[in-house]
């Protein structure tokens, strides 16, 4: 066990007070013995609580880029969560490693690969004006860039599970568990959109 840690256990509230300072509380409360044991440990405990000060500081600096990138891919017509909902806690750590002039570019390609995963309708849309001069361009853009879901499938029907659920008409092999909403069935011929008209 560290030795912040053991202070910590035993009831009492550490921090680094700058520039090389233990600051305990409620310090009335420390035994004369508690007190002799962080003088033995005052350059562990000190190390300790530096370190602890270091990761705070890269946090606040993470997070600070973390909401700029987000806030820059909003301004290309997607939402925080959709933003969010595409990236593990790696990816992030990996995003933020980036220099700063390929965040813009990242929140660009982000957003667009939002909306063609995730708001087929709007992508097919964007695709039609951008090449109705084009029809065969139109069908090769379009392959590429609708991806069919389980979730955006009007036969999707979900269970008690966030993310799982199951086929209504059995179109596919039924998984033991279900099927996962963001599941690709580019391949299933009976997958039609949930807002489509038959």
């Amino acid at each position: 066990m560290s030795a912040v840690a053991k202070i910590r256990e035993s009831g009492f509230k550490v921090r680094l007070v700058p520039p090389d300072h233990i600051g305990i509380t409620p310090i009335e409360s420390l035994t004369n013995e508690q007190r002799h044991w962080i003088v033995l440990h005052r350059n562990d405990v000190l190390s300790e609580l530096r370190k602890e000060a270091a990761n705070q500081k890269t946090g606040i600096a993470a997070d600070t880029r973390w909401l700029s990138f987000v806030s820059m891919a909003i301004a290309h017509g997607v939402t925080r969560c959709e933003v969010a909902a595409q990236f593990t806690h790696e990816d992030i750590a990996d995003l933020l490693e980036e220099p700063d002039d390929k965040l813009a570019a990242h929140a660009l390609t982000v957003a667009q690969s939002i909306k063609c995963r995730h708001r087929p309708t709007e992508a097919r849309l964007a695709v039609e004006v951008l090449t109705s001069d084009t029809p065969n361009l139109l069908k090769a853009i379009h392959r590429k860039t609708l991806v069919k879901t389980c979730g955006d499938c009007k036969h999707f029907v979900r269970n008690n599970h966030p993310h799982l659920g199951l086929c209504r008409i059995e179109a596919q092999p039924k998984a033991p568990g279900g099927f996962w909403d963001t599941d690709n069935r580019n391949y299933c011929d009976d997958w039609i959109m949930k807002d489509a008209v038959k």
